[in-house]
């Protein structure tokens, strides 16, 4: 288990870490869900269509988590990043990339 920082606080609380299989790459056949277990950072590959990427549901288990989504697919065919919600928090174009934080109740977009 690693250590982080919380919000606004400067004393060291454990939360769990997806540290082994941190990075996140994959060809997408259709829309996915993510999960806490799919690591930190998502090389995403749209397989030729626009897709929806939707996060899992914020708790106060991952408070603080950072995630990065990055389209590395082909053509003009965009990732559309939602909450869990169905709420659009970014589209990315090809190439594009965009950062995500938890504050235990709901995701944002950061970056």
């Amino acid at each position: 288990m690693a250590l982080e920082y919380a919000q606004f606080n400067a004393e060291k609380i454990q939360y769990p870490v997806a540290e082994i299989n941190a990075l996140d790459v994959r060809t997408l056949a259709g829309n996915v869900t993510l999960s806490e277990r799919d690591g930190r950072f998502h090389v995403l590959n749209n397989g030729g269509s626009a897709r929806d990427v939707t996060f899992f549901g914020a708790t106060p288990e991952n408070k603080g988590r950072i995630d990065c989504v990055y389209n590395s697919g082909g053509g003009a065919n965009n990732l559309v990043v939602k909450d869990s919600a169905g709420s659009t928090l970014a589209t990315l174009a090809q190439n594009a990339s965009a950062w995500f934080a938890s504050n235990g109740s709901l995701h944002i977009r950061v970056g």
